[in-house]
């Protein structure tokens, strides 16, 4: 065989070898070739929403492909998030998770229908929001203190909600009244969105909100704020003492979104997911937006975002075994 034929078969053998390691950085380059849907596992209207909507516009502009938000409630988040699992790993779905059905309810439930590290690879860190305790007018007192007496006084009196079963309003409340000696009722919704709502009609008396959803009806006085979870008071309502400042512990329960893809994503898919994403959250003005809303954006790695989630897992696991509230 003469010399420049055996030199052209081995660059293709060379070729053919790399194909392999060389299709997902392919695979990112031309991504994406069609729309870009978020997944969020709840209702329109509450802060997993406004938060999608926020960065997946800064997204669209960046990629020059239109960013879709399809809201999946139900079962406190763990309907959208197993859809999200069994979505194509072409970077074309990310679920928008957040705390409960991301590092809580697969800990509390007994055949969870997916496992956050077995079915998902961790893209970015979306935003941090303390929980903001919030109460219907009617409720007696004007702080937490005036309530947590009248409460003490009439047990089970009082209905707490929560966005649903092992969502960070359910593990506040029953930390509440764990912390305070109150017995309080727990109505847990689909969503935050409704949730907002019944507190708002009067339904249920109390809920552990995120900020977006409550501030604005605590600035028209239709709802009376006690207290922030925490240990920091909030740019937002810096008026509003923290739980710590009340004298209860424990209370360290922000709300979490994380920006999540179904496993086998290629590795560079999720590199460039995490670039856009985290180009983003620094824009200046959604920053802006987001903050005077209680959310701090956190951008940062895949990788460190996976250490985040792992420690949150440990974190509420201990809780669920303190608080006994995993299904029997």
């Amino acid at each position: 065989m003469h010399r420049t034929d055996r030199r052209a078969l081995l660059g293709v053998a060379l070729l053919l070898s790399l194909a392999p390691a060389l299709q997902p950085t392919a695979q990112a380059q031309a991504w994406p070739t069609k729309a870009i849907t978020i997944i969020v596992p709840y209702g329109p209207g509450g802060l997993g929403d406004l938060l999608a909507r926020g960065i997946g516009r800064k997204m669209s502009e960046s990629v020059g492909q239109s960013v879709v938000v399809e809201n999946k409630p139900g079962a406190a988040g763990m309907l959208g998030a197993a859809t999200a699992a069994k979505a194509a790993p072409d970077g074309h779905t990310l679920l928008l998770g957040y705390t409960s059905e991301m590092t809580v309810a697969p800990q509390m439930v007994k055949n969870p229908s997916y496992d956050t590290v077995r079915d998902f690879e961790p893209v970015a860190l979306g935003g941090v929001s303390p929980l903001l305790l919030v109460a219907h007018p009617s409720v007696p007192g004007s702080t937490l203190q005036d309530f947590l007496k009248a409460a003490r006084a009439a047990p089970e009196k009082f209905a707490y909600a929560s966005a649903g079963q092992g969502s960070p309003a359910h593990f506040a409340g029953e930390q509440l009244k764990r912390s305070a000696g109150v017995e309080l009722l727990h109505v847990p919704y689909k969503g935050g969105a409704q949730a907002v709502a019944d507190t708002l009609a009067g339904v249920v008396h109390l809920y552990f909100s995120g900020f977006p959803p409550a501030v604005p009806h605590v600035r028209q006085g239709k709802l009376r704020a006690l207290a922030v979870t925490g240990d920091q008071r909030s740019p937002a309502l810096p008026d509003v003492p923290t739980m710590t400042e009340v004298g209860l512990k424990d209370f360290d329960l922000s709300g979490w979104f994380g920006f999540f893809v179904p496993k086998g994503t290629p590795p560079a898919l999720v590199t460039r997911l995490n670039a856009v994403i985290t180009e983003a959250v620094s824009d200046p003005e959604l920053r802006s937006s987001l903050a005077n809303q209680g959310v701090v954006t956190v951008p940062g790695s895949p990788q460190a975002f996976a250490r985040f989630v792992a420690d949150e897992q440990r974190k509420y696991g201990a809780m669920i075994d303190r608080l006994k509230l995993k299904e029997q």
